[in-house]
């Protein structure tokens, strides 16, 4: 409520966010292309919930991929004519990389001895992780068969480690993939229990903040039952 009050910029963010991720494989191709001007537009607003466009690379869709990036481009530069030109672009630049909670952020800094910030180094594991999970494949299968909500949740931590932290208002990103996993799973159990813990304290209003870094591991191992489990039980693997 705090967030609404405030007007906060995040929540638009979001809800641009959530329909790119619902619509971007649309077979109708307005809400397709909708979709792609949605997330265009989170790059006005903040800097990092443009990292769902790795979906796209994910599927194959450069050509979409390439539209997007166009229509962040015109997000951009279009709307400072309306002001001071061009060059309105510099004060504008240090507002989307701004941090929407700085609690995740000096938090994480001040989790590293060596004097270089969690997050980056989540980041960079992450990132990696990510490019392996999507982009690397085995006779036209990913090597690493990830669910859908498992993705949604890893993109939506490297998009928070972006914005600096992943703490603050910028948790109901994780709504995204809790209600895929919801999707997902008819019913809880013991395999899928883990993943619904982390996403349960996530979500919780006031948010964990500094614990949100350690509860990134409990996940990897949450996802690791699930799919386990899946694999020994069902002839084929529903991946993505």
């Amino acid at each position: 409520m705090s967030a609404i009050e405030r007007g906060n910029v995040i929540l638009l963010a979001f809800v641009l966010t959530f329909y790119f991720v619902k619509h971007y494989n649309d077979e109708n191709k307005l809400k397709s292309e909708l979709a792609l001007i949605a997330l265009a537009a989170t790059f006005g607003l903040k800097l990092y919930p443009c990292i769902f466009g790795l979906l796209l690379l994910k599927d194959l869709k450069f050509s979409a991929a390439g539209r997007c990036v166009l229509y962040a481009v015109l997000f951009t530069v279009l709307p400072t004519f309306v002001f001071e030109g061009p060059s309105s672009i510099l004060p504008w630049l240090k507002f989307v990389f701004g941090i929407g909670g700085s609690e995740g952020t000096s938090s994480a800094a001040e989790g590293s001895g060596s004097g270089i910030p969690w997050y980056l180094v989540l980041f960079l594991i992450l990132g990696l992780f990510l490019l392996i999970a999507l982009m690397i494949r085995r006779n036209g299968k990913p090597v690493i068969p990830l669910k859908n909500s498992q993705i949604l949740f890893l993109i939506t931590y490297l998009s928070l480690l972006i914005g600096g932290g992943a703490g603050g208002y910028n948790l109901i990103f994780f709504i995204i993939p809790f209600l895929t996993f919801l999707q997902e799973e008819e019913k809880l159990n013991r395999y899928n229990l883990i993943e619904f813990l982390v996403y349960l304290v996530c979500l919780l209003p006031a948010g964990i903040n500094s614990l949100n870094y350690l509860f990134f591991g409990l996940f990897i191992l949450g996802c690791g039952v699930r799919l386990f489990h899946e694999r020994h039980t069902s002839p084929k693997i529903s991946s993505i």
